[in-house]
């Protein structure tokens, strides 16, 4: 009997981390970052528009409103995962440069992991597959009056 409910516990404890596991694949990890102090940008609107291709990506036709969580995390269902995302939020500046012209691999993302090059400082983060670093700053007082 103990080695019945041993045995039980061992499959279950199986069942539940490779559902775990397959949800997780199914999921890419977009973490926005401050790119000057490498701070969580918490609770703060992210657009993600979706592409088959780069160029559809970069077309904004098919795009996702999402939040930050208090980690400046949010998740990505992968629909697509060969498909192609570009990032942007409404009051802030990507660090990269020329955001516009980038869109960034669903794939590379979910096999390698991936960050958006850091302009605003030499910060870098470590990352792995499935990840997916932005590095964003706030608007310059001369940008917030251009916006208006």
């Amino acid at each position: 009997m103990r080695k019945l409910l041993s045995t039980s516990v061992l499959t279950c404890a199986f069942l539940l981390s490779a559902t775990s596991l397959r949800a997780q694949q199914n999921t890419i990890m977009i973490q926005v970052l401050d790119g000057y102090t490498g701070v969580s940008i918490a609770r703060h609107p992210v657009f993600v528009s979706i592409g088959a291709t780069p160029a559809e990506a970069k077309a904004r036709k098919n795009i996702l409103s999402l939040w930050t969580e208090q980690r400046g995390i949010l998740m990505l269902p992968l629909t697509n995962p060969t498909g192609w995302i570009q990032l942007w939020t409404a009051d802030m500046h990507a660090c990269e440069p020329h955001p516009e012209a980038n869109a960034f691999s669903l794939a590379q993302i979910s096999t390698k992991g991936l960050q958006t090059p850091n302009k605003c400082s030499s910060l870098s983060t470590q990352i792995g597959p499935g990840h997916f670093i932005v590095y964003m700053r706030e608007l310059t007082p001369a940008e917030r009056a251009a916006t208006k």
